[in-house]
């Protein structure tokens, strides 16, 4: 047994179902009944309301919500629920979009994630881990690891929903077609990404 692991948001639970083969003691939590019907399924058990009126307390070694925190209307309830439901030592891993990646920062009100009220929350690298800590968690890691930040606003500039970074040397690189040019974009997302400025966060915090 590797653990007892709560996804919140797991939709159909394709991610617990297999954590489950290897050893984890799984169970989901989702709204959708389709999404429901279909991890249960797989026999994963589903929890099907908020975990903020579920009161569990120190039950789960690890929680997840992957790009669900943006999609809440109070996420400091949430984090709360879940440190309470986290065992001591416990960690809970979050990704979410970074509000303050390059993407972001580029493309501005026409960025798809920016899209109310389906997203009513941004966060970013500095402000995530001050929640977290504010409601009791230590954090123990915090990464961008997107791979998909320059191809996104050169798609944005060859459209048309942009027509510049702002700067003239990135868009050179990004708009570039010379025979390197893949590799220098390759080249600016690594930068980008280990910046912790790709729009793709992730942080892990442990319950001490």
């Amino acid at each position: 047994n590797k653990g007892t692991w709560l996804d919140i948001g797991c939709s159909t639970a394709t991610l617990i179902s297999e954590a489950k083969k290897v050893g984890w003691q799984v169970t989901g939590l989702d709204f959708e009944k389709t999404a429901i019907a279909a991890a249960e399924g797989k026999g994963v058990p589903m929890l099907t309301k908020p975990i903020e009126i579920l009161d569990i307390q120190n039950q789960y070694d690890l929680i997840s919500l992957f790009e669900v925190l943006e999609h809440l209307s109070n996420p400091r309830e949430t984090l709360e629920a879940c440190f309470k439901a986290n065992t001591k030592g416990g960690s809970i891993v979050i990704t979410i979009p970074n509000i303050e990646g390059f993407e972001f920062e580029t493309l501005g009100m026409v960025h798809s994630n920016i899209c109310p009220p389906s997203h009513l929350n941004h966060f970013s690298p500095s402000t995530l881990p001050k929640l977290l800590v504010d409601v009791g968690y230590e954090v123990t890691d915090i990464e961008t690891p997107g791979y998909l930040d320059v191809d996104n606003v050169r798609n944005a500039m060859v459209s048309g929903k942009i027509t510049t970074t702002g700067s003239k040397l990135l868009d050179t690189i990004i708009l570039s077609d010379a025979p390197d040019a893949a590799d220098q974009r390759e080249a600016l997302q690594g930068i980008v990404a280990r910046s912790n400025k790709s729009g793709h966060l992730r942080i892990v915090a442990k319950k001490k």
